[in-house]
């Protein structure tokens, strides 16, 4: 019996270090188990990611369906805060996150990220005849709408106005959210990310305008589980597939008129 019992708890172990060295987590058997791929992502990001007709749509989401069709299986789309795609993703929820994620080293310890996929920058949209500046967002009085959890956000709340716990940043679930306040006089300006702050202000040409400072650069990629090594190849693997046919830039160019 002991030596039944030996032999069973080695090869427990033996099983669990062979786990751990394919990568530790069986999220690319679940896909092909399920027949599915699920992608977590907050559709008010255009062009990246917004609802066309009652559906998910946007560059992300033509990315991930790439990404399904690779693997042989169909595309989910599950819609989200922002701030629920990165939890979505660990607790296996989600396959991925896709949402016009930037890489940053604080989100590199809660999950792994894919090859950059896209380059972007943090622009400020403003109501056009304001007078506000990019040097004036720091002052007092100067409240900036933010889309929680985003990189506009920190930079907002830590480089311009230097206070975690500051009024004068508010806080929305999405940037189209923030710019209507904006329209309304509930905020003075807002950050986001260069292209859906050009489509926001594309489609409020009398009203809103963009101002030319570029406050940051940074790259999107998508999120997967940590230590996912066995799906994050094969994420790898699409992407590459498509940068080297041009299919991102046909993407960009698809989902922005341009």
């Amino acid at each position: 019996m002991k030596k039944i019992l030996a032999a069973l708890l080695a090869g427990a172990m033996l099983a669990s270090l062979a786990g751990c060295g394919s990568g530790g987590s069986d999220t690319l058997a679940q896909i092909k188990k399920d027949g599915k791929l699920v992608m977590a992502t907050n559709a008010a990001f255009p062009p990246f990611e917004y609802i066309a007709g009652n559906e998910p749509a946007g560059v992300d989401v033509d990315i991930a369906a790439e990404i399904a069709k690779d693997l042989g299986v169909t595309l989910e789309v599950s819609d989200m805060d922002f701030n629920a795609i990165i939890p979505a993703v660990q607790a296996g929820k989600a396959s991925l996150g896709a949402a016009g994620m930037t890489v940053t080293d604080e989100r590199k310890q809660q999950i792994d990220f894919s090859d950059e996929y896209v380059k972007s920058a943090q622009y400020v949209i403003i109501m056009k005849g304001s007078g506000i500046t990019a040097d004036s967002l720091g002052e007092a009085g100067v409240i900036i709408g933010v889309q929680e959890g985003t990189t506009g956000d920190f930079y907002a709340t830590d480089d311009i106005k230097g206070d975690p716990n500051t009024e004068e940043v508010a806080r929305y679930k999405n940037a189209i959210v923030a710019s209507q306040d904006l329209m309304n006089g509930k905020c003075s300006a807002v950050i986001i990310d260069e292209m859906p702050a050009k489509s926001i202000v594309a489609a409020n040409p009398d009203k809103l305008e963009l101002l030319p400072d570029v406050l940051t650069e940074e790259s999107y990629a998508i999120a997967v589980k940590k230590g996912d090594t066995a799906f994050l190849e094969q994420v790898n693997k699409t992407i590459a597939r498509l940068k080297s046919e041009g299919k991102i830039d046909e993407f960009l160019i698809q989902h922005t008129g341009e």
